[in-house]
């Protein structure tokens, strides 16, 4: 049953993930904030410490689930 919910758990934060990227790629081509980091201006995507959380957050997730489904 915990590998079925670790599996839906994974699909909801690759879902989220996926999402915030487009409405990332869709906010670049509108204006932006003037008081951000340039670093944070150039690397929209690597630079964005909410996608890295979620990128971690997943494969912890992905490796929870992949021990869950050989330890069956």
């Amino acid at each position: 049953m915990y590998i079925l919910l670790l599996g839906i758990a994974f699909l909801l934060m690759l879902a989220g993930f996926l999402y915030a990227i487009r409405v990332i790629r869709r906010q670049e081509k509108r204006e932006l904030d003037k008081d951000i980091s340039q670093t944070l201006a150039r690397h929209q995507l690597l630079a964005n410490p909410t996608l890295i959380a979620m990128g971690l957050a997943m494969l912890v997730l992905l490796a929870l689930l992949v021990m869950a489904v050989f330890q069956t």
